[in-house]
């Protein structure tokens, strides 16, 4: 590995002298000015960094909250991913924490032939390593908290509109004890059409083991393109708010304009309107506001788009598995009429639950219930 083009030393006094910069790095708005830290071996700059920060000059309290994950995230997903992700590999092969998105952005490196191939093999096999270790600790929680007998169905969780899943936590924690969730996140910086996004899901499928797809709004196309297929280990379908083709027909000669949309610049406020109405809390509109500031309006423009072009209804008769559709009473994105499109498919159960488009976020231990029955149902059969 070449030597990294500052010091150690430079690179914290060049953060000091710039605070206006060292607060956008504070608050997780810039991660650029961070990027050198990369070039140093991870071990040395978790030893070093806030005795590095704090003889620069900068104060304990801020030193403390330098968004190293964020940084890494930045390195292997962002737009100078070709330059820094492999510094972010090293940085994970030598201890740094993965998580669910990491490993997920770890995976599209693996998948990108622009890196070189000896940065993507080793992507590839880190990720690896972590969801192998994710899924032993899973199976050894299992057997602790259930008898081996009895094989516990896997609940695959496909977000909405964000592609984060992070809005989902406050259902995973409710579903918690009756299922294990596999939460499949999409590349926050990829504008992904629904073909793309299919593939990616299917990557991540459990591949020995029941699962139940879960689809929340946005999702809800690809996950029925994945039933129709009637993969192996496939046990029912659950459809969160979500459609078969386009809700609001009459928009979708507006597509072209989406892109026009001030969405990075939309309050939360304005946007929990439609998505959360009366059941909007002060925690819900924080994290919406969190997690619509990590995605491009870009990406979430082309994935409004895609919603105003999909149609995958004709694939609805070639799902063999039940289906539970979870339709919200104040849904004021998706049309109550949108559930017709499921109630002629063999085997669908329509649950009406109290709550906003965003249903699995408001009302968790509601949705938690319905879907929990379902499984039990799928559980008789």
């Amino acid at each position: 590995m070449p030597l990294p083009y500052q010091t150690f030393e430079q690179i914290c006094v060049g953060l000091a002298t710039r605070p206006e910069v060292w607060a956008k790095m504070r608050d997780e708005q810039l991660y650029i000015p961070l990027l050198p830290f990369l070039e140093h071996p991870y071990p040395i700059v978790a030893a070093r960094l806030i005795d590095g920060l704090l003889a620069a000059g900068i104060p304990r309290a801020e030193a403390e909250r330098v968004p190293l994950r964020g940084l890494v995230v930045f390195a292997l997903a962002g737009p100078m991913r070709w330059g820094w992700g492999g510094y972010a590999v090293s940085w994970i092969e030598a201890g740094f924490p993965a998580d669910d998105e990491i490993a997920s952005a770890l995976e599209g490196i693996a998948l990108d032939k622009r890196f070189p191939q000896r940065v993507r093999h080793r992507a590839f096999a880190t990720a690896k390593r972590w969801r192998r270790a994710q899924a032993g600790t899973v199976q050894a929680a299992e057997l602790h908290d259930h008898p081996p007998t009895r094989q516990k169905v896997r609940l695959v969780l496909l977000p909405g509109l964000d592609g984060k899943g992070r809005l989902l936590r406050g259902f995973r924690e409710s579903i918690g004890p009756h299922a294990a969730t596999i939460l499949v996140s999409y590349p926050a910086d990829r504008a992904l059409d629904y073909t793309a996004l299919e593939a990616l899901v299917r990557s991540r499928l459990p591949r020995r083991k029941p699962f139940v797809l879960l689809a929340e709004s946005f999702s809800g196309p690809i996950a029925i393109a994945i039933a129709a297929s009637r993969p192996i280990g496939l046990r029912g379908l659950i459809l969160a708010c979500s459609f078969a083709r386009n809700p609001i027909p009459t928009l979708a000669s507006l597509a072209p304009l989406i892109r026009t949309l001030p969405i990075r610049w939309a309050p939360a406020a304005l946007l929990a309107w439609p998505t959360l109405g009366r059941f909007a809390t002060p925690a819900l509109l924080s994290e919406l506001r969190e997690t619509l500031s990590q995605v491009p309006a870009s990406v979430i423009a082309a994935r409004l788009r895609a919603v105003l072009e999909v149609d995958v209804s004709a694939l609805l008769a070639q799902v063999g598995v039940p289906i539970l559709y979870l339709r919200a009473c104040e849904d004021r994105l998706v049309p109550r009429s949108t559930s017709g499109q499921f109630v002629a498919v063999p085997r669908t159960r329509i649950a009406e639950i109290e709550g906003p488009h965003f249903l699995l976020q408001a009302c968790p231990a509601a949705t938690s219930e319905e879907v929990v029955r379902f499984l039990r149902e799928i559980a008789a059969v």
